[in-house]
């Protein structure tokens, strides 16, 4: 996946261990969803989810991203690609900064992510989003994603599955 095309407005880079402290910092600014995780955002588990994977992935099929305004990291994406079949995109995390959220940041980057996954061949994205969390579902919906009626118990927390067909 060519991920600098991922959005034409901002820069697009893998990210990666030397990243960490300005996604720990963008993880800082959103308290809300970290409360609903039922967790706090560490250096360690920020540097966790540049590697965890769903079972039967490989290293290659994750792509965690920033996108950034100069030298600004104004928001990240966990995309991994062919899951949970080959026509599927799946969203596992996007976390919009503090200072970009209202201002329609997120909903244009999403929308050009979309776009570019249709382009790569993906028919579907996919996403789980914490049931409890009414601002994250309110985003999705926003953005065209729907409730597939599908729900996992993930300890703490429960997720509800939504997609899009793209």
């Amino acid at each position: 996946m060519q991920i600098e095309h991922l959005s034409s407005d901002y820069r697009v880079s893998l990210l990666s261990k030397k990243d960490v402290p300005k996604i720990y910092q963008l993880y800082q600014g959103n308290p809300l969803y970290f409360e609903h995780m039922k967790t706090q955002p560490t250096l360690e588990n920020t540097e966790e989810d540049l590697i965890i994977l769903p079972p039967g992935k490989q290293k290659q099929d994750k792509f965690f991203v920033g996108f950034w305004e100069k030298e600004e990291l104004i928001a990240v994406l966990d995309l991994i690609a062919a899951y949970p079949n080959a026509h599927t995109a799946f969203i596992g995390l996007f976390m919009v900064a503090k200072e970009e959220q209202g201002k329609q940041t997120g909903s244009k980057i999403i929308c050009q992510l979309l776009k570019h996954l249709k382009q790569e061949g993906f028919s579907t994205a996919r996403l789980a989003y914490v049931k409890t969390n009414p601002q994250s579902e309110h985003f999705w919906k926003k953005n065209g994603f729907v409730l597939n009626g599908e729900e996992k118990d993930q300890g703490d927390y429960t997720v509800a599955l939504m997609e899009k067909m793209l």
